[in-house]
């Protein structure tokens, strides 16, 4: 019998002695990554070209709608970053504002505002003529009110 305990015994003992020992492994492996990129960038500049400095200023004039008797005083204030201010007298004797865009190419000027007062607020009106530095006019010029069919010419002679 003492030979049975022994050998239930030394089981047991080498049982309890591997759980309560810790065991770790490591591994280590290498990566090796090899990676090509190739890129291209492209740039994109926006230049925004300004006005020639000539046409920037305060320019007046008067404009005509076919069917009415008479022509109207506008005026349009050119500033250097393309902005138009514009004022006129409308033939119900009120005056008018607006506020838009104008660019010069050569000699074609184009513009478009839109009304900020009044029964025209938000009317949107597009027009084109001919610019001339050296006699600082914008001549031969024609409108549309944009949705409608009023349409009309004016013309432009530089103040300041």
């Amino acid at each position: 019998m003492k030979k049975t305990l022994i050998l239930l015994i030394i089981p047991a003992v080498i049982a309890f002695s591997i759980g309560s020992q810790s065991c770790t492994k490591t591994t280590i492996k290498t990566v090796t990554v090899t990676d090509t990129v190739k890129t291209t960038v492209t740039v994109t500049d926006t230049v925004t070209q300004n006005p020639p400095p000539t046409i920037v200023g305060f320019w007046v004039g008067s404009y005509k709608i076919p069917g009415y008797p008479d022509s109207a005083y506008e005026s349009f204030d050119l500033r250097p970053d393309t902005t138009l201010l514009f004022r006129g007298l409308g033939f119900d004797g009120s005056t008018y504002y607006a506020e838009g865009t104008y660019s010069v190419t050569g000699t074609g000027f184009t513009y478009t505002f839109t009304g900020i007062n009044g029964t025209n607020a938000g009317a949107v009106q597009t027009g084109t003529g001919t610019y001339s530095a050296a006699g600082a006019t914008i001549t031969g010029g024609t409108f549309q009110n944009v949705g409608t069919t009023v349409t009309g010419t004016f013309s432009l002679t530089k103040s300041q």
